[in-house]
């Protein structure tokens, strides 16, 4: 069951998320050059956090997946802790990104980072 804390509707506790996840980035240098390697970084950088990540290609886009999920208590409930982390992956990285996380039996951290116009959709 999903679960917003006390005093909020979901849509602002989702906007506060998100604004947790960007927060997180305070003074952390941006990555540069192709998007690969700041995808790449951006891998590096969820697993200083605590995941098990790689990166992979999909067509035009990148693919972060992990095996496994540093925040998966927090997930099953509050899908809005994945929203946070797309915010912080998409600030990092300087382009779109969309979570497309598993939060089944055994949660997954899965962000899509747009290598085209940021219309894709998987």
């Amino acid at each position: 069951a999903r679960l917003v804390p006390a005093g909020f509707v979901p849509a602002e506790f989702d906007a506060v998320m998100r604004d947790v996840g960007r927060e997180l980035l305070a003074g952390q240098p941006r990555p540069r050059g192709a998007l690969k390697a700041r995808a790449e970084a951006a891998s590096a950088l969820l697993n200083e956090l605590g995941g098990l990540t790689d990166v992979s290609e999909e067509g035009p886009d990148f693919i972060i997946r992990s095996h496994g999920c540093p925040l998966a208590a927090a997930a099953v409930h509050h899908p809005e802790t994945c929203n946070a982390m797309e915010s912080l992956v998409s600030e990092f990285v300087g382009s779109t990104v969309r979570q497309r996380c598993d939060r089944t039996d055994r949660p997954r951290c899965r962000f899509q980072i747009a290598g085209d116009d940021g219309s894709s959709a998987a």
